[in-house]
């Protein structure tokens, strides 16, 4: 009903209303445009914010050549420094007889004024910085917090803010928010805490904010993005066309009271937010930022303990880059008034990409961001996990129901790239496989060689990064936080797949771990309430059935090992997990493959370096290496270099193979591997290959190849590149495999639902 009609909504924070008008949203428009500001560059030797330059003080003052976060005084306060400990500034008297005191009041006013540039580069803004970056300035915000708490008695409030865009009255491009902390809590924050304190009071001391926040999650409507500790919503009652606050989920009353994790979900949040402003339009989206708790100096413990960290975001823009929202007429003398409705914005702000797009014209990179691939370490199913990803990304959905990745083209490779990319992977692969198997048949120290191929992996990307070959990133707590799910899944995935080649012919390493699609979708359904087209199932369905032909109809002189079975099973299962969890993993590095391949690696050392310790095969390990012993003709060190020699060429041919191949060549590349693979286990190991093994192979890469090209045409469709009704039209031509099934489902199927029919 509100959607529709002309409504009054009610801001319990500042006990005011807001008129709705959603009729209006679509009048014509002949008034003022705002123009684009230009993209600066990097460094701009006139500006008074980057490193090194002069700023315009008195004296002048040189800025330092800084790295990351810089802040200092401003040079042209607001506010005169206070004197003395804090006490209430003098009121003027309030005796009723004195009209003409009562009439022209004023209080003393004094603080401090600083200035805070979030990065050394001129043209860097919150949306196109890395999440590390964001989180830098989350922690600069609360060293200020609490170096005004300890070192200024006299501050009762810090109001942190950005102004960002000349539209809004931003004197300078440069990125940079200030603070201004007052010897008094300003009018806004004060009708905040007051709002809070009365809801505290006839709610049987329940937050507001907290209740708003939990029943916005449960609607959903008009959520924008929400991770484990915030949520971004258009109020119910915004004032601005996109108007959005980022909430504490839990009651941190101060920004100071953020864990590290948390820090890091606040980044997210800000992210994931500025992300899809600068989105909607295509433009840097400007808007006032200001952050919201308790203050430094509470009036009353009712104040500190009512308080409830949130950030608003008040952006102009109405309709376009060039058109925005003016407060004026009834708006300034009567109340305030909006034509969007709230779930109207919180829809199109929730459909757009967290990619910024910026980003989505490097056409490798957006692929890159499309598929969601990242080669899981020492992984040999980096296809299924890497289209998996892609199908998740095609429906929207993610382990964060609002995260969504754009299903762009592929830009075109140079032919010998694509080549080389594969032919890399095939043989990094193949040879990873035959060495492991080759080791673990001599030596059962399973969780051993994996630690090895790690640590290996670890030293090798550390020196390539050292060398400037790649460019590993800057280690940091809040990131491998956020990255822990992953990692743990990850281990537990490698170690299954360790146990299972250990237990398993090399040649049935592959049937064994072949059920990672169809429990991927059916997690997918399960968790993320996510459905799949009936050509999805299929595919689904003939790896299945490929799996219990090898497992369950082998020959009965060949001995499977049921255990090797359990392995692969678990393996396929946690690998599926790995495919979901990784979406949100991406985001925390931005997309950066590199970036969370050396994470992938590190921390998954880490976390297995105690497991070893404790499986008591260190004291194995170190016996084999004192004895020097042998597989054939080579040594056990040299058996270690290159099982960690091969576990980093494996993460580089995935990385690379990512960047150059689309996924449909990457699968049919897969299934030559598979085949290829199949035949060295033979010749190396003689294994015996049956035709029941055969054709649960051949199956198993039906089922993945049909998927590819499912996915593949999905996307298109998705994209826009391939429209659903060119399929039936003259020029497209249908693949022989596609037209084969699509008649045995005319033929079989619907006649079968036609007879068996109940109506």
């Amino acid at each position: 009903m509100e959607a529709n009609n002309v409504h009054r909504r009610f801001n319990p924070l500042t006990r005011s209303w807001v008129l709705c008008s959603p009729h209006r949203a679509m009048r014509p428009w002949l008034g003022q445009k705002e123009e684009a500001a230009p993209e600066g560059p990097a460094y701009d030797p006139k500006c008074y914010l980057c490193p090194g330059n002069t700023r315009a003080s008195n004296p002048p003052t040189a800025n330092p050549s800084y790295e990351s976060t810089f802040v200092f005084d401003n040079d042209f306060p607001a506010l005169t420094a206070p004197e003395g400990s804090a006490e209430p500034s003098a009121n003027a008297t309030n005796d009723s007889s004195d009209i003409e005191s009562l009439l022209f009041q004023s209080n003393k006013a004094a603080g401090l004024c600083r200035v805070v540039c979030f990065s050394p580069t001129h043209n860097l803004t919150l949306p196109e910085m890395s999440h590390t970056q964001v989180v830098s300035v989350v922690e600069e915000w609360i060293r200020i917090h609490k170096d005004l708490r300890s070192n200024h008695p006299a501050i009762h409030y810090a109001q942190i803010f950005e102004n960002k865009g000349a539209v809004m009255g931003c004197s300078n491009p440069h990125p940079h928010g200030q603070v201004w902390a007052t010897d008094y809590v300003p009018q806004e924050p004060r009708d905040e805490l007051d709002s809070l304190v009365a809801f505290r009071k006839e709610h049987a001391g329940k937050c507001m904010l907290c209740s708003y926040a939990e029943i916005e999650e449960k609607r959903a409507d008009r959520v924008v993005y929400s991770n484990n500790d915030f949520i971004v919503v258009v109020p119910y009652w915004a004032v601005w066309p996109f108007e959005t606050m980022i909430l504490s989920k839990t009651h941190v009353s101060s920004i100071e009271d953020l864990s590290e994790s948390q820090q890091s979900s606040l980044a997210d949040a800000i992210l994931a937010l500025t992300i899809r402003y600068d989105n909607l339009f295509e433009t840097s989206f400007p808007y006032s930022m200001g952050i919201h708790g308790a203050p430094i100096l509470a009036a009353s413990q009712e104040h500190a303990h009512a308080a409830h960290l949130h950030l608003h975001f008040y952006p102009p823009l109405l309709r376009s880059a060039s058109v925005k929202k003016f407060l004026v007429g009834f708006e300034m003398l009567g109340e305030s008034q909006r034509d969007l409705t709230a779930e109207m914005a919180a829809s199109r702000l929730r459909a757009l990409s967290p990619v910024h797009y910026k980003k989505r014209s490097m056409m490798s990179k957006l692929q890159e961001e499309r598929e969601g691939g990242s080669p899981n370490t020492q992984s040999p199913d980096l296809e299924v996990q890497r289209l998996i990803t892609e199908h998740t990304s095609r429906h929207g959905k993610s382990l964060d129901p609002t995260l969504r990745y754009p299903a762009t083209p592929k830009s075109e490779s140079n032919t010998k790239q694509v080549v080389f990319a594969v032919s890399f992977y095939i043989t990094t692969a193949i040879v990873m496989v035959l060495v492991n198997k080759a080791v673990l048949n001599t030596v059962a120290l399973p969780l051993t060689f994996l630690w090895v191929q790690l640590l290996v992996a670890v030293l090798l990307l550390s020196a390539s990064s050292y060398f400037g070959v790649l460019q590993c990133p800057i280690f940091t707590t809040s990131t491998c936080r956020a990255l822990a799910p992953l990692i743990v899944i990850n281990v537990v995935g490698l170690a299954l797949n360790t146990f299972c080649l250990q237990h398993v012919d090399a040649s049935f390493f592959q049937v064994a771990r072949s059920l990672v699609l169809p429990f991927t979708m059916l997690m997918s359904w399960l968790f993320l309430g996510q459905k799949s087209s009936a050509w999805v199932l299929i595919s689904c369905a003939a790896v299945f059935t490929g799996f219990i032909v090898g497992t369950l109809m082998e020959d009965k002189d060949i001995v499977v090992s049921q255990i090797g079975i359990v392995f692969g099973i678990a393996s396929s299962l946690t690998t599926a997990g790995h495919s979901i969890v990784i979406k949100h993993s991406y985001s925390v590095v931005r997309g950066n493959t590199l970036d969370l391949v050396y994470y992938n690696n590190v921390m998954s050392l880490l976390l297995l370096t105690p497991v070893v310790l404790m499986s008591g095969e260190v004291e194995m390990m170190l016996d084999l290496l004192v004895k020097n012993n042998k597989v054939g003709a080579v040594d056990s060190g040299d058996q270690l270099k290159a099982l960690g020699v091969f576990g980093f060429l494996i993460n580089i041919a995935g990385f690379f193979q990512i960047k150059v191949t689309s996924p449909v060549t990457h699968m049919i590349s897969s299934a030559f591997r598979g085949v290829l693979q199949t035949l060295l286990a033979v010749a190396f190991f003689h294994d015996i290959l049956t035709s029941s093994r055969i054709m649960s192979i051949a199956m198993i890469l039906f089922g993945s190849c049909l998927y590819a090209w499912v996915s593949s045409q999905e996307n298109a469709v998705a994209s826009g590149a391939l429209k659903p009704a060119e399929r039936s039209s003259p020029g497209y031509q249908e693949p022989l495999l596609f037209g084969i099934l699509r008649y045995m489902r005319r033929a079989v199927l619907v006649p079968f639902r036609e007879t068996n029919s109940f109506t």
